[in-house]
């Protein structure tokens, strides 16, 4: 099947058959069945809702302060990183020969933020956990050096 995400609807507009003979030849004779991406829950944690508070007020506070020490904050956190694109649930449905076992890709990264938004990314490349030694040799090197190309630029 040359296009996967292509829809009973194109299928009948572009061969002139019913949908009964479409479900069948694609269910039947080819065994194709529709494959749906998984979503990850919208809703946050009672935790993850408080930290977002706690995050909305300190903005409020310190954004229009005189107090410039706010702006040299950073902060980072080591996260699961999804490899793929948000897309809406038709867009990510395909046909795929039955049995199908999608394989989902994941990384592991540790993400640095500042005042004015995203600094940078360090993947974490085939490491289960983050150590002090790690930490001090690669991993803060590359925030600190991507922390001086942004101050340069400014």
């Amino acid at each position: 099947m040359q296009n996967r995400h292509v829809t009973y609807r194109e299928i009948k507009a572009s061969l002139s058959i019913s949908m009964t003979i479409i479900h069948k030849i694609l269910h039947e004779n080819l065994a194709a069945k529709k494959n749906y991406s998984r979503w990850i829950p919208y809703s946050l944690s009672i935790d993850q809702k408080r930290i977002v508070s706690i995050g909305a007020k300190n903005d409020k506070k310190y954004n229009h302060s005189a107090l410039k020490a706010v702006n040299n904050i950073y902060t980072g956190d080591e996260s699961w990183i999804y490899a793929y694109d948000p897309e809406t649930k038709q867009q990510s449905t395909v046909w795929v020969p039955n049995p199908t076992f999608q394989k989902y890709f994941e990384g592991n990264g540790c993400l640095f933020f500042g005042i004015n938004g995203h600094v940078v990314i360090v993947p974490l490349k085939n490491r289960k956990t983050v150590n002090s030694e790690w930490c001090t040799t690669i991993y803060l090197p590359e925030v600190f050096e991507e922390i001086r190309k942004n101050n340069r630029q400014c």
